[in-house]
């Protein structure tokens, strides 16, 4: 991802910077040169003493410092964290039955709580499936983002998403491509019912086909939620 590469190019710019200034460390000092002065019209770039940061350069620090900070916005994704139980139908088309899905789902604030990660892990003996992501809000893109990936799969989706406190609900949109070369466009919604249930739907737009609605999710509280009891055994 871009930001991952940034993230790398950036830790090498920070090792090329650090290895400088030991290099200019050992140099012997070279002696002072008259410098003329500037011509009228021209003004000689700012820089700070040895050792400290211009202006410029300590802004751009703070505005960093103050992009890296968890927020109010980040406090709103506390409804995911914790055990679910996890129950829904997905459909593979509009005209066909849809399947029913059951798992379980645990999720955690990781790195100082800037992100959410979950495990989703599927009930179905017949068929494992397991899938990972991580929710955050990034204070750059002021949107809230999602990374997710499972066993069907050797990539990942991303998507970006707001949030509407009058509905209670996150709205999420992305794209991904198929194995037969599809760019299908996606969206997903999160309805907080209560701080023990959230209703995740997902929606999917095929290339000139109207969006449908593909899975439904409800997420309930491990622990709240009523189990049948068992059969009674015949004497």
């Amino acid at each position: 991802m871009k930001r991952h590469a940034f993230a790398w190019g950036a830790g090498l710019l920070c090792a090329a910077f650090l290895a400088g200034q030991v290099v200019a460390q050992e140099k012997p000092a070279k002696k002072e040169e008259k410098k003329e002065p500037a011509k009228s019209g021209t003004q000689e770039p700012a820089r700070g003493h040895e050792g400290q940061m211009t202006p410029e350069q300590q802004a751009e620090r703070e505005a960093w410092a103050k992009a890296a900070q968890p927020g109010p916005e980040h406090k709103l994704l506390d409804y995911m964290v914790g055990a679910w139980d996890v129950n829904g139908k997905f459909w593979m088309s509009p005209e066909d039955e849809p399947t029913p899905i059951s798992g379980t789902s645990d999720a955690k604030w990781i790195l100082g709580g800037r992100f959410v990660h979950y495990v989703f892990k599927g009930d179905d003996p017949e068929h494992a499936f397991e899938g990972s992501g991580c929710t955050g809000y990034d204070n750059i893109q002021k949107k809230y983002i999602s990374i997710w990936m499972d066993t069907e799969m050797t990539g990942w989706v991303t998507d970006v998403g707001t949030y509407d406190a009058a509905a209670k609900t996150f709205t999420y949109t992305g794209e991904f491509r198929t194995p037969m070369g599809q760019t299908v466009k996606s969206r997903s919604t999160i309805k907080l019912v209560s701080n023990d249930e959230h209703v995740l739907t997902m929606y999917h737009t095929k290339p000139g086909q109207k969006e449908n609605r593909v899975m439904e999710l409800v997420y309930k509280r491990a622990g709240t939620v009523s189990k049948p009891p068992p059969p009674k055994q015949s004497p």
